[in-house]
């Protein structure tokens, strides 16, 4: 399905555990196991060290648009 989004969601120790949430149209998970932490905070890790920094992606973006 294409129509996903997750969030990673920490909580303080104190107050609860950690959960992932996938959104889609089929329906909402909430996930606690932590073999399923582990995979989801590897993708968004994976995700956030290949990402661009807010000004490159700004940058990137108008480079785009001015080709218009």
């Amino acid at each position: 399905m294409r129509d996903r989004h997750a969030a990673l969601m920490r909580f303080a120790e104190k107050t609860g555990q950690d959960v992932v949430y996938i959104e889609s149209t089929a329906g909402d998970l909430f996930l606690e196991k932590a073999r399923d932490l582990d995979r989801y905070t590897l993708v968004f890790e994976r995700l956030r060290a290949t990402a661009l920094s807010p000004t490159a992606s700004a940058d990137l973006i108008a480079g785009i648009a001015s080709k218009d």
